[in-house]
């Protein structure tokens, strides 16, 4: 079973780029999930669906449109073809440019 961009490439269509997800905005509730499993195993309860959100995402850009996917289950999807592209604007902190 491939990822989802590639089983919906077109004809003539090529991935240029793909990209990930930040793990910067998982960090905390991954630390408050650790520190939560001895009760009861309520860590698992936040530490799951933080780490599926993340593995699950697939980001491309291709010779024809700008793809992104979120989710395992209950997947959310955009497609954006590229001569419909007006503006990109990247947010980028000191952090995320140092780690990057």
């Amino acid at each position: 079973m491939g990822s989802y961009v590639d089983q919906s490439l077109r004809r003539n269509e090529s991935v240029i780029s793909r990209a990930q997800t930040s793990w910067i905005p998982t960090i905390i509730p991954v630390i408050i999930g650790i520190l939560l499993l001895p009760f009861y195993r309520l860590g698992l309860l936040i530490i799951v669906p933080v780490l599926l959100r993340v593995w699950s995402t697939e980001l491309a850009l291709t010779n024809q449109r700008v793809i992104a996917k979120v989710g395992l289950i209950r997947r959310n999807t955009v497609e954006l073809r590229n001569d419909k592209v007006e503006s990109l604007r990247i947010h980028q902190g000191i952090l995320g440019r140092i780690l990057k």
